[in-house]
């Protein structure tokens, strides 16, 4: 058996509150989050946790105020938190936090509050979350996790995107699951219903139709050998939930679609380095959510010993600016980071190498400051992104930024000053960014690569083992 070996890593926080109190957790001895109390109505109004340490209960203080209304979320004795979801809104001067969403290796809890505003994500990536930070006056206006991290191999599901938290869950048994043979969508201005047909112990069987009768059907008919590489397409606010807009299917031979319309907030579910096996749904007379299952080269239902690419943050605001984003298909290595920076972070541009060829970003943001390139060795990759957010005028920017490696710490560049956060590779490296920029950088966030394995001793390190992060056998290990 291999060596356990675990960290615990600060993420975030996402959010504002630069002149409102810090709030955190010492989680020294920590060994589980039992329970996570939320006070709710419009936004999120306070936090509590509870947590275990050395065999006894403890708790945080009240994080926030007394508005809203509570709700508990009291975890299993085998339960952990794999990702911390929600939304960022303006709110005075300053952003809140207008809606969280708790998702475990067994439920799914929430969304809490309004879904309005920027969304974003602190996915655990293949860890679990051991504690929780933010800042906090009346309100709470900035949320961060701790990552405690080795390999947990429990199987898991990817996503869903998307809303519909009043319509009905869909599901397929994966059991026996071989592959994919057909995905039916119905589709006009957006996606009406979802159909899988696929083979299991030799035999073909198929879904119910998951959605409605509208729009027309079209038929993905896979080859012997082919299978579902990524599933992308966009959300969009539909009546007081979100429904999917559009659908594109890559697989290792093809890409098929977009169907329905490409409006709203884009997502990707990619499978890393293995397939889509299965697809998980909620829907009612529309497709309002979407979610997929993975399997690796071997055949096993995903875990995080096989490289996966996560999309964290972002950390800030602008959303009134531009969104700026890369495409990460095929990206081996980030070559270089330009960064314009003065008081704040004016502009950033990447350059990536892909099927062996160099490419780059456009440049995000504006052409003040002063230009710093910050050239990476080949054997060189990013572990964790750092800096601090601020206001500035009616949204906030990105103040400082820190980059660092296996190798060496860049910066930081721009001025120290307001909220820090934090965006580490937990378990991998940082392969790509992406940003809300107008003349200034106004929220980054990273694509992070996780289960490769890393050279004994390099900085970032994680290793594989028979055992999870919490030291209990894995099952089948």
């Amino acid at each position: 058996m291999a060596t356990v070996q675990s960290a615990i890593q600060k993420v975030g926080p996402c959010g504002g509150g630069s002149s409102v109190p810090a709030r955190d957790m010492d989680v020294t001895g920590i060994t589980r989050i039992v329970t996570i109390a939320i006070r709710h109505g419009a936004s999120i109004d306070a936090l509590m946790v509870r947590y275990e340490r050395n065999g006894r209960v403890e708790s945080t203080d009240l994080w926030g105020g007394q508005g809203g209304r509570l709700t508990e979320i009291n975890l299993e004795i085998n339960e952990y938190i794999t990702n911390v979801r929600g939304h960022i809104a303006p709110w005075g001067n300053t952003l809140q936090v207008r809606s969280l969403k708790i998702e475990t290796n067994m439920n799914s809890y929430g969304p809490f509050g309004t879904q309005e505003g920027n969304p974003f994500e602190l996915p655990a990536m293949g860890g679990g979350v051991i504690g929780l930070f933010a800042r906090a006056g009346s309100m709470v206006e900035a949320i961060g996790v701790y990552v405690k991290t080795t390999v947990q191999s429990t199987a898991n599901k990817v996503g869903p995107c998307g809303g519909g938290s009043g319509v009905t869950a869909r599901d397929m048994d994966l059991t026996g699951v071989t592959r994919i043979v057909t995905v039916g969508i119905r589709h006009g201005a957006s996606i009406d219903a979802l159909m899988v047909r696929y083979e299991r112990n030799g035999s073909v069987e198929s879904t119910d139709l998951w959605g409605g009768q509208g729009g027309r059907l079209t038929e993905i008919n896979l080859k012997q050998d082919e299978y579902i590489t990524l599933v992308r397409g966009h959300i969009a606010p539909w009546s007081d939930t979100w429904q999917v807009r559009s659908l594109k299917l890559v697989t290792n031979l093809e890409s098929y679609g977009p169907y329905g319309t490409e409006q709203g907030v884009p997502f990707e579910l990619p499978a890393g380095v293995g397939r889509i096996i299965g697809f998980h749904a909620r829907a009612g007379s529309m497709v309002e959510a979407i979610g997929v299952y993975v399997k690796d080269k071997m055949g096993n239902v995903w875990s995080s010993q096989e490289p996966i690419i996560k999309k964290i943050g972002p950390c800030g605001s602008g959303s009134g600016v531009t969104e700026k984003d890369m495409d990460i298909t095929g990206v081996t290595r980030i070559v270089k980071i330009s960064i314009r920076h003065g008081a704040s972070i004016d502009a950033m541009f990447a350059s990536y190498e892909r099927n062996g060829k160099v490419e780059s970003t456009n440049r995000w943001g504006g052409e003040g400051g002063r230009l710093t390139e910050i050239n990476l060795q080949t054997n060189e990759f990013i572990t964790n992104v750092r800096g601090h957010i601020a206001p500035w005028a009616n949204t906030l920017q990105v103040r400082s930024l820190t980059v660092v490696t296996n190798l060496n710490t860049y910066g930081p560049y721009g001025t120290q000053e307001g909220v820090p956060f934090q965006l580490p590779a937990i378990g991998g490296r940082v392969i790509g960014f992406f940003a809300r920029a107008g003349s200034m950088v106004e929220a980054i966030g990273v694509y992070v690569k996780a289960g490769e394995s890393v050279d004994a001793g390099a900085p970032g390190q994680w290793t594989q083992s028979e055992t999870s992060f919490w030291g209990r056998p894995v099952p089948g290990a």
